[in-house]
């Protein structure tokens, strides 16, 4: 997994993407991956702009995607 933002600086009050890849480094598929991710208090997580290949809920400081069927060998899931 590999989380990376798309904002040199940050200020308080300031949004901020982040993309998250999920590559598959293993010989097999892996089945129903789901991803979560979880963000520090002081930070608030919005739907807009979320692009990724599953739906989502936020739940407070937690964003949980639907479980992605399945990721090959070298695929790359990514979630911005």
């Amino acid at each position: 997994m590999q989380i990376t933002d798309l904002a040199d600086e940050v200020r308080a009050g300031d949004k901020v993407t982040y993309v998250v890849r999920v590559t598959n480094n293993l010989n097999r598929s892996e089945r129903d991956v789901v991803v979560v991710v979880n963000t520090p208090a002081g930070m608030q997580p919005q739907a807009l702009g979320i692009n990724a290949p599953a739906r989502h809920t936020i739940n407070g400081q937690q964003i949980q995607f639907n479980p992605v069927a399945e990721i090959r060998p070298g695929e790359t899931l990514v979630y911005r």
